[in-house]
Formats: structure tokens, C-alpha cells, sequence
């Protein structure tokens, strides 16, 4: 008796597995070690996700609405691929993914934030510096 299995080898497994690992971060305003009010925009932590070969950072902007821009990008200057994962719009935070390469300890960003209540609109570029480097 010959039985047949629909399991894929443990190199495909693995590839198409999620692995989920808690990011641990902080933002400091530019050139700085200054810790930058953008860093109570974000929910803390945030999460290293591999998913299809790929490894992605993620993580909840708090008061969506006032994000009218975000783009991150490497050390180098290199744009990031950045998309919006989920919008809940009831309590008003926005789930994002950056793609992220192995090892890397910091991301750049530059954002556009606007918070009418107290006439502020701004654009300005931070650091996202990570605990620990991106996992391979």
C-alpha cells in the first residue's frame, strides 16, 4: 500500500510559514537622540513579520487622521515599500508595513503631520531606531 502526502518539503514550509517577533523600538528626532513627540503616535511594540520570503516592520499610527504623509526609508536614502495593512477609523489608528531588510538597526522617516485642534502642520524626518536589528 502506497500512501501519497500533500506536505511540502521543510524548505517550502518554512518559506510560507508567518513568523510573527515582537519589535521593540523607539523614534528620536533627526540628528538627535532627542526622543521625538512622533514616538507617542505610534503604539509600542511594534512587529518584525516574515511572510513569503519577505520581512516586513509593523506597526499602529495612533490619531490616523492627523498622518497625512508617511514614507521611510533606509540609512541610504532608499524608499521603502509602506502600505497600509488596516484602517480602523472608529478608534482612528492605521496599521502600516515597511518591508525591511536582515540586520538592519534603523529606519528614516519623513512624515506630514497635521493636528488642527492646535494649528500644527508639519513636515519633518525622524529615526526609527530598532532595539535589536531586523532578524534574518
Amino acid at each position: 500500500v502506497m500512501t501519497l502526502s500533500a506536505k511540502k518539503p521543510a524548505s517550502q514550509q518554512a518559506k510560507s510559514a508567518v513568523v510573527t517577533q515582537t519589535a521593540k523600538y523607539k523614534v528620536q528626532k533627526d540628528k538627535s537622540t532627542e526622543t521625538s513627540v512622533m514616538d507617542g503616535y505610534m503604539e509600542h511594540p511594534g512587529k518584525f513579520i516574515k511572510e513569503n520570503g519577505k520581512t516586513y516592520f509593523e506597526v499602529t499610527l495612533k490619531n490616523a487622521d492627523w498622518w497625512k504623509s508617511f514614507q521611510f526609508f533606509t540609512p541610504q536614502n532608499k524608499e521603502l515599500t509602506t502600505t497600509v495593512v488596516k484602517h480602523d477609523k472608529k478608534a482612528d489608528t492605521k496599521t502600516i508595513r515597511v518591508e525591511v531588510k536582515p540586520g538592519m538597526k534603523q529606519l528614516i522617516s519623513r512624515v506630514h503631520i497635521v493636528v488642527p485642534a492646535i494649528n500644527y502642520d508639519n513636515k519633518y524626518p525622524t529615526t526609527l531606531l530598532f532595539e535589536t536589528p531586523v532578524p534574518e
